[in-house]
């Protein structure tokens, strides 16, 4: 990406699929992480697309949410696929701008008015999004980790795990910038890194001193098990985290097809998969402990304090109740301002800057009225109007709002 001139994307969300806004948050971050400045999102189907098994149409007014969305994360451009639906071949019932029956489709009609819409966003182009948290990534360590080399099991999927934890954080409104270990993660008040199967003495201590300096590290489970060469740490996982974690992995436990088991954590119990592991806490105190199975009373959830900052280790494959609950404990733990108390499931909430100035955007996929409850104020540039703390995003909605106060993370 360093080498390019331009970040751009080719995003198709499912419409049938409601979490499928969460999902293009996940990609947008990277896309805006790569080159740490706006991407232009360069293909999206006006409508339906023609290589699912069922393709099934956007619904009125959801490609303007789609595309807003976009804006939302970083993009300064929005493009579609296609100009012209074709007569024949691969792409004849892929959607259009002009469809079949020309400027009498409805996908004419919505394009047209988002591009008028556009024009009122005008300030927010060449701002950056702005967020507390980082999702770590590294292309190496995914590929390793889908080697054809046997595993302790074949479903253990960087990409999944990933969505998995971003859906999960998008309860609390928060989304992710997307950045290498290497990385100047300064910034950053929370790192979140779902696997990182592959890691470097190097790219540990950058966590190590991130850590230190007072961050906030969640870790998730088969983590520092081989290093840049694919040779295993030895020792043991997680390698070169072990002094940041605090624990140490005996044995991996992973969980046939079906499986289902339970660690206890906050005085909840919440339901595992696919993945636990044998862990013994060398600095570490435990958070949550498996509740049933074989690893039953064992440590499952821990937290390690590392000189000024934090880091937990989750050695499980929680469901999406657990993984909330102890991302909001991350989250609460590195006093992170939140922009509202309660996001309902639907809602997509960012911030872009550039300098003082804030713009606030809510994408309302829901089809129930949202309110912030937040004392954020300002005027909303979709709908040319002010925008107060009592003020509604419609259901299946949007508002983009330029704050008179600024957030503070």
């Amino acid at each position: 990406a360093e080498l390019e001139d331009v970040v751009s994307d080719d995003a198709y969300p499912d419409p049938s699929d409601p979490d499928a806004y969460k999902d293009a948050a996940l990609n947008y971050g990277l896309m805006r992480s790569l080159k740490r400045k706006p991407w232009i999102l360069l293909e999206q189907a006006p409508s339906a697309v023609s290589w699912r098994e069922v393709n099934v149409p956007k619904a009125p007014g959801q490609m303007r949410l789609f595309r807003l969305q976009a804006v939302a994360h970083g993009a300064d451009g929005v493009m579609y696929f296609q100009w012209r639906a074709g007569r024949f071949g691969t792409d004849k019932f892929h959607s259009a701008i002009l469809g079949h029956r020309g400027i009498k489709s409805r996908t004419w009609n919505e394009c047209s008015a988002l591009g008028n819409e556009l024009k009122n966003l005008s300030e927010i182009v060449g701002t950056r999004v702005d967020t507390p948290i980082a999702m770590l990534a590294d292309w190496n360590s995914r590929w390793a980790l889908e080697s054809p080399e046997a595993m302790p099991a074949v479903n253990f999927n960087w990409i999944e795990h990933a969505k998995s934890w971003n859906r999960a954080l998008a309860r609390q409104g928060l989304q992710v910038d997307i950045v290498h270990y290497e990385s100047d993660l300064s910034k950053f008040k929370v790192l979140l890194v779902p696997n990182a199967y592959l890691i470097s003495e190097k790219s540990a201590s950058n966590i190590e001193n991130y850590v230190s300096q007072g961050g906030t590290l969640v870790v998730g489970p088969f983590s520092g098990v081989v290093n840049d060469n694919d040779h295993v740490h030895l020792g043991g996982a997680p390698g070169p985290l072990g002094n940041v974690l605090g624990v140490s992995v005996d044995e991996w436990w992973p969980m046939i097809e079906g499986a289902v088991e339970k660690i206890a954590m906050f005085g909840n119990e919440f339901e595992i998969t696919n993945w636990s592991e044998w862990l013994e806490c060398t600095t570490a105190s435990i958070l949550g402990e498996y509740a049933t199975g074989h690893l039953k009373t064992r440590p499952a959830i821990t937290l390690n304090n590392f000189g000024q900052g934090k880091a937990v280790y989750i050695s499980a494959d929680l469901n999406i109740d657990g993984l909330d609950a102890i991302l909001r404990y991350a989250v609460n733990t590195a006093n992170v301002n939140l922009i509202a108390p309660k996001i309902n499931h639907g809602v997509d909430v960012t911030i872009r800057i550039d300098g003082e100035q804030q713009f606030l955007s809510v994408i309302n996929f829901s089809d129930e009225s949202f309110r912030l409850d937040a004392d954020l104020i300002g005027f909303d540039l979709c709908g040319q109007k002010q925008f107060t703390n009592s003020s509604e995003v419609l259901a299946n909605d949007a508002v983009i709002i330029k704050l008179d106060n600024p957030h503070r993370w």
